[in-house]
């Protein structure tokens, strides 16, 4: 039988001078935005461009090694090599778990309260504002513990104080590919980890946790799976088999470790499979490209909301009149969007240029074109 939803409901009205005051918070708050966005578009530049140089570096410096042998003329280079992760450790026994294991994984969830909140604020003639936030409670698996004495209504949504199991990773000391031992920081970069068995989780999680759990499909359960209480937990496991991996990473004498290259990158790649080095290195690049746009993004959307916030004061100044409030703010958003993408695009350029010429001045151009929009539109529209 499905429960009833839980909710409570939470009416606050706020006069427009508290309106004003608050605006003056959201304009420091914008502030900080702004400045720290400049820092943080500069500093993803310098790490994308140092990413790739050492890439570069890597790419035409790497050697092809074979893993069942140490090469003695390749200590202290870069190499790529190909075999199969292995390890005289034994995490758990065979009787238990059938396939080796390199890592063990031991994820954790409790069946608790959860709250959600919604809120709607209509503005009043006069300048001020009345807000109906509505709080949704419901029980749900989830990972970490909700602090139930934080909620709007704690009463009848208590949780447990602790979590009754914590999620654990257990390494093996020993891993070796071929001749090769790994160093700790090459062996933290083999996270390709695959589900546990089912049929292996109930005699798994009786010996990891010494007491017995009822199995359904993945998870391992404190008590009834499907009629959970608060405070029940359920564990899921996986593992990194032993299986074929390919490395690029320094040789050191019969260890693989990290390899720092010219500028002072640290270079060390690790994929599962046997993987050709170009393959690895483009793979490498890709990624390196995708994250520099997700930062450059992270750094104009905080410029964006800066310069919203920053304008706070004029909205509520206007929002004695609520229409007049949504004009406003409509109108600052179309000043902040392109004023926004234009000192990004500077930024951006500006810490390109003395290392890249030829993608620096194009981005330069762009910015000044992203700035000479509105105007050119304007323009446009009168004639």
């Amino acid at each position: 039988m499905q429960e009833q939803e839980d909710v409570a409901v939470e009416v606050t009205e706020r006069g427009w001078m508290n309106r004003i005051g608050d605006s003056f918070k959201a304009m420091l708050v914008g502030l900080v935005l702004i400045v720290v966005s400049f820092p943080v578009l500069i500093w993803n530049e310098g790490r994308a461009i140092d990413a790739a140089r050492s890439l570069a570096e890597g790419r035409a410096t790497v050697t092809a090694v074979a893993a069942d042998a140490v090469s003695p003329g390749n200590d202290g280079h870069l190499v790529h090599l190909s075999g199969r992760l292995t390890s005289s450790d034994v995490l758990v026994p065979a009787t238990v778990l059938a396939r080796p294991a390199i890592k063990l994984h031991r994820n954790v969830e409790v069946f608790q309260w959860e709250e959600s909140s919604q809120s709607q604020t209509r503005d009043k003639v006069g300048g001020g504002s009345t807000t109906e936030t509505t709080y949704t409670y419901r029980k749900a698996w989830s990972g970490g513990l909700n602090d139930s004495t934080q909620f709007h209504k704690p009463g009848g949504h208590k949780n447990p104080a602790a979590m009754p199991v914590s999620d654990a990773t257990q390494v093996v000391e020993n891993a070796r590919v071929g001749a090769f031992r790994l160093t700790r920081p090459v062996l933290d970069q083999v996270d390709f980890y695959q589900p546990v068995p089912a049929e292996s989780l109930s005699a798994l999680a009786a010996r990891d946790l010494r007491r017995s759990l009822t199995v359904a499909g993945e998870w391992a359960y404190s008590g009834a799976a499907d009629d959970p209480k608060v405070g029940d937990f359920r564990v899921a496991y996986s593992l990194v088999p032993a299986a074929e991996i390919s490395i690029i990473a320094r040789q050191n004498r019969a260890t693989l470790e990290p390899h720092h290259t010219r500028n002072g990158e640290e270079l060390l790649i690790v994929r599962p499979g046997v993987v050709g080095a170009d393959t690895m290195f483009a793979e490498a690049e890709r990624d390196n490209a995708i994250l520099t746009w997700i930062l450059r993004l992270v750094g104009w959307l905080v410029m964006l909301f800066g310069f919203v916030m920053l304008s706070r004061l004029l909205v509520a100044l206007a929002a004695v009149i609520p229409l007049l409030a949504d004009i406003v703010a409509g109108g600052i958003f179309l000043v902040a969007l392109p004023l926004s993408l234009c000192l990004s695009l500077v930024t951006i350029a500006l810490a390109w240029i003395a290392f890249r010429p030829l993608i620096g001045i194009p981005l330069l151009v762009l910015a000044g074109a992203a700035a000479a929009a509105p105007f050119l539109r304007r323009r446009f529209v009168k004639a």
